[in-house]
């Protein structure tokens, strides 16, 4: 449970106590859903940068001047969901490899100079 107060010329005018509207089962159900969703809804892709640990900014949006959400390092594996001009789109950070892959929400974008598609048929993918 958390209490908020409010405080009003340093009088308190009002506590509210709040239970947590998400139970543990809900919780797991929503990740399981995010996790398989992920699985069946994007493009596995991993980072490419030219010198080996090099890292790569993931942008708030599809822009250079768009604020910076995440720093990922060469051969960092991702979903992707698709493409605009120049940019792909991040759904996702994968971990481990199937069928135990997992994942952790990525939203942000990418230059698509430093993506490759993991699989041969789709290693050109975001270039195209």
């Amino acid at each position: 449970m958390k209490a908020f107060s409010f405080v009003t010329c340093a009088t308190t005018i009002a506590v509210i106590t709040l239970a947590s509207a998400i139970t543990p089962a809900i919780a797991n159900n929503a990740d399981a859903n995010f996790q398989e969703e992920t699985a069946n809804n994007t493009i596995c892709s991993f980072l490419v940068t030219k010198e080996v640990g090099s890292t790569v900014n993931i942008r708030k949006g599809p822009s250079t001047n768009s604020p910076i959400v995440a720093t990922l390092k060469r051969g960092d594996v991702v979903r992707a969901v698709r493409r605009s001009g120049s940019w792909v789109k991040l759904a996702a950070r994968a971990y481990g490899r199937p069928p135990k892959e997992t994942f952790k929400p990525l939203n942000g974008w990418v230059n698509n100079q430093f993506i490759n598609g993991c699989s041969e048929d789709q290693f050109d993918r975001w270039r195209k």
